[in-house]
This record gives structure tokens, C-alpha cells and sequence, in this order.
């Protein structure tokens, strides 16, 4: 007896079913002339309301959104005479978000057209998106907006304002002594500390202030509709609002935590988000200088000037009497940068058993308009707060890989803490090298131990980088922070450098001297050299020899001078 086959059409629907019902995430519809449902499968069909065989027979309409209905029913009587088209969909229903494909479906008789609509359920994919998003865009330790948001939203503020005038002001706040909640009760109380301060700030703004978290212990905030009366009436009520707070500590006393802020507003001249920040920014620095738990006004000079006359002025408010200073400073970094008016002196380092110089620490000068030298504590704080020092530091590599190629000279060269981390100036210092034919291993890089154990991942990552180029590493100033000595394991540093609060005095102090046999101990068990700094006399190089110390420096050793490319000294 002879097996029925069913007919090719029905064979070509089951085989179609079975496809359409393992595709993950998606509901399959397809309908006739008439819009009427002829399959409803897929593997997205169990966040519908009924089966996808239920719907079988009727109506598309009744599988879609009244809200919406219309123009989806007229992208489907499209699909039948050959159209196609896509769009994505919401839906009330069921709380699912779609990419949709609607078109023809070809195969069938002319006579009895198919249409085919493809509902991609992107509800998932889009939820991680945005939490993508909102990591990207936000502090995830707040929840306020990160630096680069923050940046967006202040330059959509200033095209408007380029529009229709100036308005609102961006404030900058910094937490005062931050560093020692920090030290003194961990950085979870730090953190801690952070959510508290922003739930504060959340507290006191309006929705319509954006509020950010820049990173560390500094916070911006746009005020977009205020004047200045009302900018500085918000930042003095944060001032004293802040001043609320108060921290346990390890003595068992209340500190009370207050905020340094600067505040800034866009004038009738064009500028960008970053110099409105940096002038926040630059009357906020003038806030910590006249006291801190205060609040200063960025002015420019007319403003300044009629400030100190006493024209003009918020009452009692604080005014940003340094900021012209400040932006002079930078602009003379950057002049000195452009124009090449940095210049290196080099300190002996001594080796203490032979008394021969071994290296030259590079130190910074900056050359006035007279050539006369700018001493580095004048100029680095304000390159450093204002983003300059990534580019002093590599100016220095350069300069320092150029002596090094030129003589065979062994040169110590400090970085700063903004250098951890840059792969950028990893690659830079691998390109100087190469290109120079230099030795690496006459090139130790130091980084000062307060750097070093703020981020001690970035720390560590920026250390192996500089290994694997065969540069050496110097731990600098160790001892600053005491009780970080069990950091060094983590570290591959060479070469550690004995602060000079511990050196300078150390012949009258035992303390000191302690602290020097320790680090010394230490260091010798850990395979790594010391260098001891501030030598100033005899007695001292006589005691650090005793003590092991291997190298040294210091005004007694030979003081810092300028090194040009023929006078600096070949050593080995």
C-alpha cells in the first residue's frame, strides 16, 4: 500500500515552522492578502500574550499595540505588493522593545501573496547597552556623571549660550584634607565619605543642575539658568552645608569635613568647556590658598582690578585675587614648552664605598625672559594642577635620552604622578630610545612613593612597561608615607630612595637612624640598591656608609648644575 505525502506546500510550511521556532529572540509572523495571521512562531513568542498559535486566523491587528496599530498595518499592506522596510517598536503590552523587518514572502502562488514580518526581541541587548551607557557616562561609585559627560554637557551649555546669550555658571569642589580621612581611617571610609558628599550635593541642587563627580575628592556641578547672584548664593549654601559633615578618625575625635570651591561663567567671549572648567578650577585653587571651607569667584583682570579697588563684589563672598598669577604661570609653562626654554641641572649621585659618581639626577629649571633660572617650585604645582605636566615630563625624556645617547652618562629622571599609567609615554620613551641607540639600562625613572601607592596597580603596570624596555625603577622619597614598606613586594622598583626628612638629621636623631637600617635591611633582602638623599657633611656620608646605604646625594656630595652636551661626565 502506497505512503501519502503531503503536499510540497505543506512540507515547505512544516520545514519553515520548525526553522522559524529555533531562532532565539525572535517571533516570526507571516499573513496573507488579507492581513490575516498565517504562522506565528519563533522563539520569542512566549513573551506575547497568548501561543503564537492562538493568533493563527486572525487579524495582525490584534497582535499589536492599539497606540500604534495604524502605521504598522499600513507597513504590512505594503510588504504584500513587494515593499520592505524596517523600524523599531515598543511595546505596551508586553514590555518588550523589536527591531522589526517587514517584506514579501516569495515562494508562494502569484495569486495568493505572502507577506513576512521579523520581530527581533532587542529588550536584553538594549538594557546592556545602556547600562553600557550609563558605566560609560557615570562615577560608578556615585551614580553622578563622570568628567567626560560632564565636559558634553557643559559645551551643549555654551553653544546655547553662543545662541542666546550667557547665562548659569559651573562650580568646582574639592574636599579639603581628603587624604587624611584616607590615611587615617582607609580608603573604604574614603569612599564612604564620597557617596555621602554626593548624596549631599543631590540633596541641595535642583534636577535641572548637573552634577558630577570629576574623580578623587573633586565635584563640578552646571547651574544652567542662574546669574551671579544666584551662583554664589548656591555655592555659599554648599559651603556651609558641606560643613555639616563630620568624620570619625583614628583618635576617636570628629573632624569636620568643609569644601574649597571655585566658581566660573561664561562671558560674551567664545570659550570652551575645559577653559570654563580650568577657571573654575583656578579660583577654586585660590579657595584652598586663603584658607579653605570657602567659596572664590574666577574674575578676569578688569574685574580683579575693580575688585581690589572695592567696586562691585557678592558682599562677603571670597575673590580670586591669585587667578592672574596662576594664568600667567601657565601661560609660561606653555611658552617655555613651545619655545623650548626649559633647561637640566644634574646632582651627582655617589657611589658611598668608592666615592666615584655613578649618575646625575635631572633637575628642572625654567629660563626667564632674561635667562635668569625659574627654581621647579614655582612653576610644576601650577603645570601640574592644570594638566601641563604630561608634557614637561616628556620634554624631560627627550632631553634626558639625548645626554644619555650623547655620552654613555647613567641619568636619574623623575616623573610624575600623572605619568602612571600612560601607555603614551611608555610608547614615547621606547621611540627616544630606539631612535637615539641608548642604553636603557643607563636610564632609572623614579617615582615618588606617595605616587606610587595612591594607584599601585597603575604603578605596577607602568613599573613592567619601563622593565621590559630594560630602563631601571627608583622608588622615591620612601619613607614620606611610612608604614607602605611591605608595598615594595608588589613593586619591581631597583632602586629605592631614602627620604631626606629621615637623612638630613640623622646624626643627631636614633629614630632616623632606625628608620634608615630598616629601609636598608629591607631593600638589600629584596635585591634592590638605596640612595640616600640631603648628604649634607661628612658625618652623615660616613654614617650611611656604615649603614649600608650604597649610593647618595647631596650639597655635600656635589651640588646640582647645568649639563650641556659637552660637559656632562662618561660614567659607568
Amino acid at each position: 500500500m502506497a505512503v501519502l505525502q503531503p503536499p510540497p506546500t505543506l512540507q515547505r510550511d512544516a520545514a519553515f515552522r520548525a526553522l522559524a521556532a529555533n531562532l532565539p529572540d525572535m517571533l516570526v509572523v507571516v499573513f496573507d492578502a488579507g492581513l490575516r495571521v498565517r504562522m506565528m512562531e519563533g522563539g520569542g513568542v512566549e513573551h506575547v500574550a497568548l501561543p503564537g498559535a492562538a493568533y493563527e486566523g486572525r487579524h495582525v491587528s490584534e497582535t499589536l499595540d492599539p497606540s500604534t496599530r495604524t502605521e504598522i498595518l499600513e507597513r504590512y499592506r505594503d510588504a504584500i505588493v513587494g515593499h520592505r522596510s524596517a523600524f523599531a517598536y515598543s511595546s505596551i503590552q508586553n514590555a518588550r522593545q523589536y527591531q522589526v523587518t517587514v517584506g514579501p514572502l516569495g515562494g508562494g502562488p502569484p495569486e495568493e501573496p505572502l507577506g513576512i514580518a521579523v520581530w527581533h526581541d532587542v529588550t536584553e541587548r538594549n538594557a546592556v547597552y545602556q547600562r553600557l551607557q550609563h558605566l560609560a557616562d557615570h562615577d560608578p561609585l556615585t551614580g553622578l556623571v563622570n568628567r567626560r559627560r560632564f565636559e558634553q554637557e557643559v559645551d551643549r551649555h555654551l553653544a546655547l549660550c553662543r545662541r542666546y546669550g550667557p547665562r548659569g555658571a559651573v562650580l568646582l569642589i574639592d574636599i579639603d584634607h581628603f587624604k587624611y580621612v584616607n590615611d587615617t581611617l582607609g580608603h573604604g571610609a574614603g569612599d564612604e565619605l564620597i557617596a555621602q558628599i554626593a548624596d549631599a550635593l543631590r540633596q541641595r541642587l535642583r534636577e535641572s543642575d548637573v552634577i558630577a563627580r570629576l574623580g578623587g575628592d573633586e565635584f563640578a556641578v552646571l547651574l544652567p539658568q542662574v546669574d551671579l547672584a544666584g551662583a554664589t548664593a548656591v555655592a555659599d549654601s554648599l559651603v556651609r552645608g558641606l560643613r555639616g559633615h563630620a568624620r570619625g578618625t583614628a583618635d576617636g575625635r570628629l573632624r569636620r569635613v568643609t569644601a574649597s570651591i571655585g566658581l566660573a561663567l561664561p562671558g560674551e567671549e567664545e570659550i570652551s568647556a575645559d577653559e570654563l572648567l580650568t577657571r573654575a578650577d583656578l579660583a577654586m585653587y585660590d579657595a584652598k590658598e586663603a584658607g579653605r571651607d570657602r567659596a572664590e569667584i574666577y574674575r578676569d583682570e578688569a574685574a580683579e582690578a575693580e575688585a581690589e579697588a572695592g567696586v562691585g563684589g557678592p558682599g562677603s563672598f571670597g575673590v580670586a585675587t591669585g587667578i592672574r598669577t596662576r594664568v600667567r604661570w601657565l601661560d609660561r609653562v606653555q611658552a617655555a614648552l613651545e619655545e623650548d626654554r626649559f633647561v637640566l641641572h644634574g646632582q651627582p649621585i655617589v657611589d658611598l664605598a668608592t666615592g666615584e659618581t655613578v649618575a646625575h639626577e635631572l633637575l628642572l629649571r625654567m629660563l626667564a625672559d632674561d635667562d635668569s633660572l625659574i627654581p621647579p617650585f614655582a612653576f610644576l604645582p601650577v603645570a601640574e594642577r592644570f594638566g601641563l605636566i604630561p608634557a614637561v615630563d616628556r620634554w624631560v625624556v627627550d632631553k634626558a635620552i639625548t645626554l644619555a645617547a650623547a655620552h654613555g652618562s647613567r641619568f636619574s629622571i623623575n616623573l610624575s604622578a600623572k605619568s602612571l599609567g600612560s601607555n603614551e609615554l611608555i610608547g614615547f620613551i621606547a621611540e627616544r630610545i630606539a631612535a637615539a641607540g641608548v642604553e636603557p639600562t643607563v636610564l632609572t625613572f623614579e617615582i615618588t612613593e606617595t605616587a606610587a601607592v595612591t594607584n599601585i596597580a597603575s604603578a605596577r603596570t607602568f613599573a613592567e612597561g619601563l622593565h621590559d624596555l630594560g630602563c631601571r625603577l627608583s622608588l622615591d622619597d620612601f619613607g614620606a608615607g611610612f608604614g607602605t614598606f611591605s608595598y615594595l613586594k608588589h613593586l619591581p622598583f631597583d632602586e629605592v630612595k631614602i627620604d631626606g626628612e629621615f637623612v638630613s638629621g640623622c646624626t643627631a636623631s636614633s629614630f632616623d637612624q632606625m628608620v634608615i637600617d630598616a629601609v636598608v635591611q629591607m631593600a638589600s633582602k629584596l635585591g634592590k640598591t638605596t640612595v640616600a638623599e640631603f648628604t649634607g657633611d661628612r658625618a652623615t656620608a660616613d654614617l650611611l656608609r656604615n649603614a649600608g646605604v650604597t649610593h647618595a646625594q647631596g650639597f655635600y656630595l656635589g651640588r646640582p648644575g647645568p649639563l650641556l652636551l659637552g660637559d656632562v661626565p662618561t660614567t659607568s
